[in-house]
């Protein structure tokens, strides 16, 4: 784990301390590579990650991971109180959620999800076409690119892109058709 990370998840867990939830040291798992399934993919990681203990974990793309994962059936809801993924650049690898769903997380209302260094394609939910978080923890999208994210319901559908209630906030990211 680079040293900006460390820093950045040692300040998350100080304030973790300040809200109450126990800390236990940070866990990364890596994805090595673009498959929808298997050892070093998004998806396995995901796994690992829910299943691992403590509160305070990160997924990263290996250094030079680029392409696109392409998953045909829906990801695992994310459930850690505080999460990091980390691609390799939006220019350089894409989440291709193939019209199947959104990527979906639902750590405790004081709780912190970070999505950085990435694009995301062809969401589509009925809350959030490309994400969805349920509950209302602290959200930031850094460097991200969204790109044909749809809501659609035969009710009432909401956010395009993003359904979130709680704090979000959104650096240098774009929103594409």
């Amino acid at each position: 784990m680079n040293q900006r990370c460390l820093a950045h998840l040692t300040a998350v867990g100080l304030s973790l301390a300040l809200t109450g939830l126990p800390i236990a040291r940070a866990a990364t798992f890596t994805v090595t590579n673009t498959q929808s399934t298997g050892p070093g993919s998004l998806r396995q990681a995901i796994v690992d990650l829910n299943a691992a203990s403590g509160n305070v974990h990160a997924i990263e793309a290996a250094e030079g991971l680029s392409g696109t994962i392409s998953v045909s059936t829906p990801l695992p809801e994310i459930t850690k109180p505080v999460v990091r993924i980390t691609g390799s650049g939006r220019d350089e690898l894409t989440l291709d959620l193939a019209r199947v769903q959104s990527l979906v997380v639902s750590p405790p209302p004081n709780g912190l999800f970070i999505l950085e260094d990435l694009t995301i394609a062809n969401g589509l939910g009925v809350f959030g076409g490309c994400f969805q978080s349920l509950g209302s923890p602290i959200l930031e999208f850094r460097r991200l690119r969204f790109v044909s994210c749809e809501a659609r319901n035969a009710g009432p559908a909401f956010g395009g892109a993003i359904d979130a209630s709680g704090q979000v906030r959104i650096q240098d990211s774009e929103f594409r058709e």
